[in-house]
């Protein structure tokens, strides 16, 4: 896995996932790390979300191109 983070832990994994009710496609990665550490993209993009999300705390979301984030 590259990653934009030294030190992370992964919260939710690239690919298909299923549960009970529903399949999921996730086409990135969920990382969590230490509020001040620093973040830098694994590719060129647009930076298209900087806030705080309810149950995911502060997020940054990059639009890579194509429907990649």
């Amino acid at each position: 896995l590259s990653s934009p983070l030294k030190q992370f832990s992964l919260l939710q994994p690239f690919g298909i996932r299923k549960t009970t009710h529903y399949v999921i496609k996730n086409k990135g990665v969920f990382l969590e790390t230490n509020p001040k550490a620093k973040v830098q993209a694994v590719a060129p993009g647009k930076v298209v979300l900087s806030d705080e999300i309810p149950g995911r705390g502060q997020t940054v979301i990059i639009d890579h191109g194509e429907h990649y984030y």
